[in-house]
C-alpha cells in the first residue's frame, strides 16, 4: 500500500491524528457532552477529538493525491525527553501533586529553572493570571464550589468529592463544597460566577477569580 502513497509525511502525520483522535474519543466516551450553551466536561474533549480525526483523514486522503516530501530523520532524542516527561509527570502527579510534577517536567524537557516554570506553566494550567497563580501556589489557595441538589437528592460532601475526583482526577476536584439553594443566574441562564466569588472575597485584600 506505501507504494501508492504519494506523500509519506502526509500519511504518517494523517495516521498519527486519527490514532490520537480516536484514543482520545473513547477515553472520553463517559464524559457528559452536555450543549453550546451548558458545556460538558466532555464536551471541547470530545469536539477537539473529532476535529483531529476529521483533520487525519484529510491528511491521509491527502497523502494518496498530491505529492509530498518523504518523511525526513527521525530526531530521537527529543522524542525520549518528551515521552520520559510525560510519564514522570504522570507517575508524580498523584504522590507529589501538580507543582512538582509541573518543575519536573520543565526540568526533564527544557532544563529551565523552577521560577521561570511557575511563572510560564501555572497560569496556563489553572486560567490564571501568572501574578494570581504564583499566589494560590505560595499563599495556599484552593478551589471551592457550590452545589444546588436536586429536589430530593442527599449527598455527603466528602462522596461528591470522591465522585468527582474518579471522574476528573486527583489534582482537579474541589477542596471544599458548599450546598445552596440556588445559584445566581444571567437572563441567558448562564451562572454569574462573579456574584458566586464576591461573597467569598468579599472582606479579603486579595482574590483569585
Amino acid at each position: 500500500m506505501l507504494t501508492r502513497v504519494s506523500s509519506p509525511k502526509d500519511f504518517w502525520t494523517g495516521l498519527i491524528y486519527v490514532a490520537l483522535g480516536a484514543a482520545a474519543l473513547w477515553l472520553g466516551r463517559d464524559y457528559t457532552f452536555g450543549s453550546a450553551a451548558r458545556m460538558g466536561p466532555g464536551y471541547f474533549p470530545l469536539v477537539l477529538s473529532g476535529i483531529l480525526v476529521v483533520l487525519g483523514l484529510v491528511s491521509l486522503a491527502r497523502s494518496f493525491i498530491a505529492k509530498g516530501e518523504p518523511v525526513g530523520a527521525i530526531f530521537w532524542k527529543p522524542l525520549v525527553l518528551v515521552l520520559i516527561g510525560c510519564a514522570v509527570f504522570g507517575l508524580l502527579l498523584n504522590p507529589l501533586g501538580l507543582p512538582i510534577a509541573l518543575l519536573t517536567l520543565c526540568r526533564v524537557l527544557t532544563g529551565i529553572g523552577p521560577v521561570t516554570t511557575i511563572a510560564m506553566l501555572l497560569p496556563a494550567t489553572f486560567g490564571l493570571p501568572p501574578v494570581s497563580a504564583l499566589i494560590m501556589l505560595a499563599g495556599g489557595e484552593a478551589v471551592h464550589a457550590e452545589v444546588v441538589l436536586r429536589n430530593g437528592a442527599v449527598v455527603s460532601e466528602a462522596d461528591l468529592i470522591t465522585h468527582v475526583r474518579g471522574k476528573l482526577g486527583s489534582h482537579k476536584p474541589p477542596k471544599s463544597i458548599a450546598f445552596v439553594p440556588q445559584l445566581p443566574l444571567s437572563a441567558a441562564g448562564k451562572i454569574m460566577r462573579r456574584l458566586v466569588k464576591e461573597k467569598y472575597w468579599k472582606d479579603q485584600t486579595r482574590g483569585v477569580a
